[in-house]
C-alpha cells in the first residue's frame, strides 16, 4: 500500500485534476467520498454511469456482467462478446470503446471496487482500461483498499490522480455558504435529537419518520433501493414507494414547523438516481464532525495537532450512536463509531505516554478498556503505567480483573506476554 499526502483542494484544483487524468482514485481513508460524488453529479453535463460492485462480484467478468445488466439499453454489446473469452485485456479495450461510443466525456464511477480480487486479472484489466481510454472519458475508482500496482505506476506517469487525502477545517467541501438558511443541528450520539433554528423537533409523527430522518442525515448519498432494503424489504416496490413518500413528507412537515415562513423545507433532493442533502437547510452533524476529527488526526504527523483532534473527537462522543433506534444499520454504524472512538482514546493515551504524562495516559487507556474490556494489550499498558507511577498493587489488581474477565467470558487465561509482565511487576 502507499499513501499520497495532500494538504487541501479547491474546486479549480479538483476540476483540473479530473481534466488532466483519465483515472481518478478516491483515497481509501477519505470521509469525503460522498462530497466528491455529489460534486461530480452536480457538474457533469454528459453521460454519467454509476455502478456499485456487489460483494459476490469478485472477478472482472462478474463485475462487468453486472455493469452491463444494470446500465442496459444499447450499452455493453462489445463487452458481452468478449465475456465469452474471459480475456481481461480484451474486456478492458471493449469497456473503453463502449464509454467512447456513449460520448467523448462519459464518466464511469466504480464504487466499492475492493470487492474485486486483487490479482493479475485486476492489474491487467485496469492497466488496459487506462491505456485504451480516450483522453476525455474518465473512470473514478472508489475502494477501501488499493494495491501498489497498477495504481502507483499510473500516478507517477500522470495517468491517474488521487483525491481525498486533504485535511479540512470544516465539512464544507469547496466554499463557505453565504446565503441565510435555516440551521439544522443534529445530535446522534446518545438517544438522538434535532434542533432547527434553536427549536427542538419535539414530535416526528411516529417512529418511522424519525428513523428515516436519521438515516438520511447519516447517509449523504443513497439510492432508493438501498432505502427500501433497509426499511421496507418485505414490501413490493409499489407499496414501499407509497410508504416512503408519505414518510418523507412527514419529515419535511416536522422541519418546516420550526421555520417561521411558508416555505416547505425538504431534507433531501433527488437526482441521477441518488437522494442527497437538500440545499435549503444548513446542517451541523456531530457524527460528521467526530469522524472528520478522527480522519484528520490519522493524517497528521504533529503530535500536538493530533492530540487536539483526538480530544475533539472524544468530546463529541457523548454516548453510543442512536441508542433509541434498534435497527441493523444503526448497530453497524454504532460499532464503527465505537472503533473510531477507540482509535482516538488509544491515540491520545500513547501521545501522552510518549510525553511522559503518565497520569493522563492512564486515564485514556482506562477509558479504552471501558469501551472494549477484552483488549489484553490495553490492560498491559495500564499495568505498566501503574508500575511506572509507583502503584504495583494497582497493576496486580488490574491483572486479576483481566484474569477473571477472560475466564468468565472466554474460558482462557491471560497470554504469556501479560503473565511475564505480572512476574516482572511482582519481582
Amino acid at each position: 500500500m502507499w499513501r499520497e499526502y495532500l494538504t487541501n483542494i479547491t474546486v479549480d484544483e479538483f476540476s483540473n485534476l479530473v481534466a488532466t487524468h483519465k483515472v481518478i482514485l478516491l483515497y481509501p481513508q477519505t470521509s469525503y467520498r460522498n462530497l466528491f460524488l455529489s460534486y461530480i453529479l452536480d457538474t457533469v453535463e454528459n453521460e454519467f454511469l454509476y455502478y456499485r460492485i456487489k460483494p459476490d462480484e469478485t472477478t472482472i467478468t462478474d463485475s462487468l456482467s453486472g455493469l452491463i445488466e444494470e446500465i442496459g439499453n444499447d450499452f455493453g454489446g462489445k463487452i458481452r462478446s468478449e465475456l465469452k473469452t474471459g480475456n481481461v485485456e480484451k474486456l478492458a479495450r471493449a469497456l473503453a470503446e463502449e464509454l467512447k461510443q456513449m460520448g467523448s466525456d462519459t464518466i464511469l464511477y466504480l464504487d466499492e471496487a475492493d470487492y474485486l480480487e486483487l490479482n493479475d486479472d485486476y492489474r491487467l484489466f485496469f492497466t488496459g482500461l487506462a491505456e485504451n481510454l480516450s483522453d476525455q472519458n474518465k473512470v473514478f475508482i472508489n475502494s477501501r483498499e488499493l494495491t501498489t500496482e497498477p495504481w502507483q505506476k499510473m500516478v507517477l506517469e500522470g495517468t491517474a490522480g488521487v483525491v481525498g487525502t486533504e485535511r479540512r477545517q470544516s465539512q464544507l467541501m469547496f466554499t463557505a455558504e453565504n446565503a441565510d438558511k435555516p440551521q439544522l443541528e443534529i445530535y446522534a450520539f446518545g438517544r438522538g435529537h434535532a434542533i432547527i433554528n434553536g427549536l427542538t423537533v419535539e414530535s416526528w409523527d411516529g417512529a418511522l419518520p424519525r428513523n428515516l430522518f436519521f438515516y438520511f442525515i447519516d447517509k449523504d448519498l443513497v439510492t432508493r433501493d438501498e432505502i427500501f432494503n433497509v426499511f421496507w424489504s418485505e414490501l413490493n416496490v409499489k407499496e414501499a414507494t407509497n410508504v416512503f413518500h408519505v414518510t418523507k413528507r412527514k419529515i419535511s412537515e416536522r422541519l418546516s414547523l420550526n421555520v417561521l415562513d411558508a416555505e416547505n423545507y425538504e431534507l433531501t433532493t433527488y437526482s441521477t438516481g441518488f437522494y442527497r442533502p437538500g440545499d435549503k437547510i444548513a446542517r451541523h452533524y456531530d457524527v460528521a464532525e467526530f469522524e472528520t476529527a478522527v480522519d484528520e488526526a490519522s493524517m497528521t504527523f504533529d503530535d500536538d495537532e493530533q492530540a487536539a483532534l483526538y480530544r475533539r473527537a472524544v468530546d463529541l462522543y457523548r454516548a453510543p450512536f442512536l441508542l433509541s433506534i434498534d435497527m441493523p444499520w444503526v448497530h453497524e454504524r454504532r460499532e464503527k463509531l465505537q472503533r473510531q472512538l477507540l482509535e482516538a482514546l488509544i491515540g491520545l493515551a500513547r501521545i501522552y505516554k510518549s510525553s511522559e504524562k503518565y497520569e493522563e495516559s492512564l486515564g485514556y487507556f482506562m477509558r479504552a478498556i471501558h469501551e472494549i474490556p477484552l483488549r489484553e494489550d490495553i490492560h498491559r499498558e495500564v499495568m505498566s503505567l501503574y508500575e511506572t507511577l509507583g502503584f504495583p498493587g494497582e497493576a496486580i489488581r488490574q491483572y486479576e480483573q483481566l484474569e477473571a474477565l477472560l475466564q468468565d467470558t472466554l474460558g482462557v487465561a491471560p497470554g504469556p506476554e501479560t503473565q511475564e509482565l505480572l512476574q516482572k511487576i511482582q519481582s
